[in-house]
């Protein structure tokens, strides 16, 4: 696990795909890695996530990154007021996302109303 790990950190986490990265974070949280290299390794992720086509799974890293971030900075640190408000960012795109998938009509009228 180890030996996979600094492989993985070695190609440098601008140069890792989506998947490489999870497996990354997936075995970081297995060794109890440090915080602060885990919210980069989440961020990096992240950013890498936040196409349409991963919006749940961009959810889910904005709420890791949240739940590390206070575990590190505290509630009221800009760093957690910069993952709560990417929390809340893919929150809203997982709605939209599931009312245009449901029912375009009703997306459209939707965003007449806004």
């Amino acid at each position: 696990l180890r030996e996979a790990t600094k492989e993985l950190q070695a190609a440098g986490l601008e140069n890792l795909s989506i998947e490489d990265l999870k497996s990354l974070m997936l075995n970081l949280f297995s060794i109890s890695s440090k915080q602060e290299y885990l919210l980069r390794v989440v961020d990096a992720l992240y950013r890498k996530t936040s196409s349409v086509q991963d919006q749940l799974y961009s959810l889910y890293t904005a709420v890791q990154g949240l739940g590390l971030a206070c575990s590190l900075y505290g509630w009221t640190d800009v760093q957690t007021d910069m993952w709560r408000d990417r929390a809340v960012l893919c929150l809203g795109r997982c709605r939209l996302y599931k009312l245009w998938s449901s029912n375009p009509l009703a997306f459209l009228k939707e965003a007449e109303d806004l």
